[in-house]
């Protein structure tokens, strides 16, 4: 617990806190779990899902066993977020080497941090970015990991009823877009390790031009280079490439609309007629952390992997279904909230720690030699304003083809999904759910700053799964 601990201070500005933060994480038990590639025998996947919890408490005295209890009355949670982790192992030797998921599927905020804390820092992005910082150190170089977010503005997730709580601002569908993005693109990776990092954004109805636009891929990150485009071939067959994570619209258009002739291009036509992809804008994010190259190393020792805190699968669904149940909805309840939460996450023994901010300021990632070369050689971008995107309209999509990368030319994969939003000491929110578009408000604020965070498949590394080769499977 120390090393994610450390890993999410590292994300946090230098000053005078008048708050400590502490970090809480139940752990399900390791279960296999089919439902991501039904219909591949070749593989066998284990997951384990993750809450990740972030609650504060005004630094009034020093914490001592005497100020302990009066100090917890205080503490109250501002910061949640669901991960599930899948590790997926060949069966047979025509498969890839081992690969990880990671599906950040919902992050949201209570909206109940104080409103005169300081420093004024992004707690949501730093626990994100801290706990993607330690898991991709726990995995080692040598893992091939991609991380998926499905990013779709919902009022509320994981704190319910917080969308009543003032402390919390709505982040429109384009300002959670755009805070995803910047928050992927600072992920600090190991540069002694010499990994490729490739990250993907794809939106539902919107065109290449348009995206490049909006998100000027000449801006992006030092360590990431994005492609607006999923990661998978347009020709290849959706459910042998797409993997079937919860809460996500593509699983619903596999599950409900595809069949085992069904590409991907035709699964992205499909995608604007669902409701969790007509009305508002939502993204596909995926993010892939190729091996290390021969000869790469680490710049230190692996930590080792949060141990499973729950007995049971089951309990750990209970843990989520009990905190459900809570109010967030004003500072009172969620103080009051607040204490049950602990005593739920103590119950099913939860790992805690508390955050110790450098007194540097977050280092910015290091820089990246390689070039970032535009998707398509589009030229003469129009210089349109940046929220002019046109709704989602049901038209045919354009097959784009992506540019293969290492791991895709083998099988021509890679993924994203997720849900979530966030931002509590910027006073920020925006959940990810899976409701229809028409329960999302829509938000009559500016889009968000930067420092406002949001609410939120596969990189298998094999060759491309077309309709010609799909009789030898």
């Amino acid at each position: 617990m120390n090393d994610l601990c450390k890993a999410i201070s590292g994300y946090l500005p230098k000053g005078t806190y008048t708050h400590s933060y502490h970090v809480h994480a139940a752990t399900s038990p390791v279960v296999p779990d089919a439902s991501l590639f039904p219909t591949d025998p070749t593989i066998q996947v284990d997951r384990t899902d993750r809450l990740i919890s972030l609650s504060a408490v005004r630094s009034t005295t020093p914490a001592t066993p005497q100020t302990q209890d009066a100090q917890q009355q205080d503490e109250v949670f501002i910061f949640s977020m669901s991960v599930s982790e899948y590790t997926i192992t060949p069966t047979k030797d025509a498969r890839p080497a081992v690969e990880h998921y990671i599906y950040i599927e919902k992050v949201d905020t209570s909206g109940a941090m104080d409103r005169d804390a300081q420093p004024k820092v992004s707690s949501s992005r730093a626990v994100v970015l801290g706990y993607l910082e330690y898991i991709l150190h726990a995995l080692g170089i040598s893992a091939t990991v991609s991380i998926h977010v499905f990013a779709r503005p919902q009022p509320e997730y994981l704190f319910n009823r917080s969308d009543s709580n003032p402390g919390k601002t709505q982040l429109s569908d384009l300002g959670l877009l755009k805070w995803w993005m910047k928050t992927l693109s600072l992920l600090k990776v190991d540069s002694a390790s010499s990994r490729m990092v490739s990250g993907h954004l794809y939106v539902p109805g919107e065109s290449t031009r348009t995206l490049n636009e909006v998100f000027k891929l000449g801006d992006s990150s030092p360590t990431v280079v994005w492609s607006w485009f999923l990661p998978y071939h347009d020709d290849a067959l959706a459910l042998q490439v797409v993997p079937r994570f919860p809460d996500d619209a593509r699983t619903k258009v596999l599950t409900e609309h595809a069949d085992e002739t069904t590409t991907v291009a035709e699964m992205k036509e499909m995608l604007p007629l669902t409701g969790e992809c007509n009305g508002r804008r939502s993204g596909f994010f995926t993010v892939t952390i190729e091996s290390a190259e021969a000869g790469g190393r680490s710049s230190g020792a692996e930590p080792p992997m949060l141990l499973p805190t729950t007995k049971s699968r089951a309990e750990f669904e209970r843990l989520l279904e009990s905190n459900a149940g809570l109010s967030f909805d004003d500072v009172a309840a969620a103080r009051e909230s607040s204490a049950t939460m602990l005593q739920n996450l103590r119950r099913v023994r939860a790992a805690s720690g508390t955050l110790a901010p450098s007194n540097e300021s977050m280092a910015a990632p290091p820089e990246n030699k390689r070039t970032v070369v535009p998707v398509n050689n589009i030229q003469g971008l129009i210089k349109s304003k940046t929220g002019s995107i046109q709704g989602l309209v049901k038209r045919k999509v354009t097959p784009v083809q992506s540019p293969a990368t290492p791991a895709m030319q083998e099988k021509g994969k890679v993924n994203p999904v997720g849900k979530a939003i966030v931002d509590s000491q910027s006073k920020t929110k925006a959940s990810f759910g899976t409701g229809s578009a028409q329960d999302c408000p829509v938000s009559k604020r500016p889009i968000a700053e930067d420092n406002e965070p949001p609410a939120s498949k596969r990189p298998r590394g094999s060759e491309t799964a077309s309709k010609a080769d799909s009789a030898g499977r």
